[in-house]
């Protein structure tokens, strides 16, 4: 049972990283059509619960360089969790 929630766990972590890491690249596409957009619409309602509070902490940092290290902040915050979880689902 304990290894089914660690895969479950380390599953929906993977899906996480996935969605932002292509939200990302996709926002770097000029002048996108409807396809990209309804793509990154879909992304962003995943990963917004997620991303919105990281760029707010980040944005006194990120202001004057205008370069976003929220998906990369995000990515470390969402192994941080996934590694904790497995490990204490394992000690018990």
């Amino acid at each position: 049972m304990k290894y089914l929630l660690i895969r479950l766990i380390t599953t929906v972590g993977k899906l996480l990283t996935l969605a932002i890491v292509i939200d990302a690249l996709l926002s770097w596409v000029p002048g996108y059509n409807d396809t990209v957009y309804k793509i990154r619409t879909v992304l962003q309602k995943i990963t917004s619960p997620i991303m919105n509070p990281v760029r707010k902490l980040m944005y006194p940092v990120t202001r004057r360089i205008m370069i976003d290290f929220s998906p990369v902040i995000a990515i470390m915050i969402i192994e941080f969790v996934q590694a904790f979880l497995v490990t204490l689902i394992m000690r018990f």
